[in-house]
């Protein structure tokens, strides 16, 4: 499968995208087609960030630099006056235009692999994709709607006692590459603009929900197969772990311990939030989990 991580010109993103790059050492090599790196910045600032970015493709396992290949927005034909949340989505679902697999996994910088990760994350035994849950919330439980209503569908999982759970809005996410070609195709026969244009002056909707409404809409959910289980990502995010203690560093250790975690996503807004201890848990983790190396701790600088 294509691997596509998205990243902008910041001094945290790029670390953490050192550290996801590091990370691709537990990722199972037949898994990887390409590794395409889409910088989501302006044109007059890709000549710049393509000659630093020669100096990071040592971060990555030496039998998957040949396949590490930088993107910009132009090569798939998006071009924005500014970028923002809802036009990281959109290049979320248009690189689907150059991508050469049946399948891609959308990543995001702050998304590290942590266990050996094989098809199964991907996969279920019947060879269809998984889609994993997560708790919606308030905010994003408007959005979901607002997807549904879009294409005057409704949720196919209503009835099955999973509450507040929908389908996964994090990262990593697997998306069929043909569904996203007829999505877009869809949209802008319907609408009468680009998608990138539509989706963009809309601000109603998430790229994941309304992949997966578009889906439900055109009887092709069933495409993929949900894992009811549990979604085997834990992120340290942007709240105050202080005020809320899903947060702190003893529930995400605690979720760590008690299940099988195989993506850690750091957040990078959490770094003006979190306290010295709570760093020094950070940097004690990926030591441990990758095994003290000294690219490692030349990576990790930015948490001290």
């Amino acid at each position: 499968m294509d691997f596509v991580t998205i990243v902008f010109d910041d001094e945290i993103e790029i670390q953490l995208l050192k550290l996801q790059a590091f990370s691709f050492q537990v990722v199972e090599p037949t898994l990887v087609h390409r590794i395409l790196v889409v910088f989501n910045g302006s044109d007059d600032q890709n000549h710049s960030f393509a000659e630093k970015f020669q100096h990071w493709i040592p971060y990555y396992p030496p039998y998957l630099r040949g396949k590490v290949k930088l993107i910009f927005l132009k090569d798939f034909e998006l071009y924005f006056t500014k970028s923002d949340w809802y036009s990281q989505q959109v290049v979320k679902i248009q690189i689907s235009k150059i991508i050469a697999t049946q399948y891609y996994v959308v990543l995001d910088t702050k998304n590290h692999f942590i266990k050996y990760i094989n098809w199964d994350l991907f996969f279920a035994n019947n060879g269809k994709p998984y889609l994993y849950l997560n708790d919606a919330g308030e905010v994003f439980g408007n959005y979901y709607n607002n997807c549904l209503a879009y294409f005057k569908t409704s949720c196919p999982n209503t009835g099955l006692g999973i509450g507040r759970l929908r389908i996964q809005t994090i990262t990593p996410f697997l998306f069929i590459t043909k569904e996203c070609k007829n999505l877009m195709h869809y949209v802008e026969k319907k609408e009468k603009k680009m998608f990138q244009q539509f989706f963009t002056e809309s601000k109603m909707y998430t790229e994941f929900y309304f992949y997966y409404c578009y889906l439900v809409h055109s009887n092709k959910d069933k495409l993929y197969d949900i894992n009811f289980i549990y979604i085997p990502f834990v992120t340290v995010g942007n709240q105050d772990p202080k005020v809320h203690t899903y947060n702190s560093w003893q529930s995400i250790n605690h979720v760590l311990n008690s299940q099988n975690i195989c993506v850690f996503s750091l957040h990078r807004q959490s770094l003006s939030i979190l306290d010295e201890e709570y760093k020094k848990k950070l940097i004690e983790f990926y030591i441990k989990t990758y095994k003290y190396q000294d690219i490692l701790q030349r990576i990790l600088y930015f948490l001290y």
